[in-house]
């Protein structure tokens, strides 16, 4: 351990690199859209943070 920090379980920088493209039809972008926004009503009810749908939402329509 370095400063209280546990060093084993640090991702390596090249784990985060590492993306994925995927391409998707006019269709699919619509489900997926509807999906993720009924998820982020759903932890809005719940009064939990919206932060990684609303990236994956941002990225949809990017």
């Amino acid at each position: 351990m370095i400063r209280g920090i546990n060093t084993k379980s640090r991702i390596k920088e090249s784990e985060v690199a590492m993306k994925k493209k995927f391409k998707f039809d006019d269709y699919e972008i619509r489900i997926l859209i509807l999906a993720l926004n009924e998820l982020r009503n759903q932890l809005i009810r719940e009064e939990r943070y919206t932060d990684a749908v609303d990236e994956l939402l941002i990225k949809l329509f990017d």
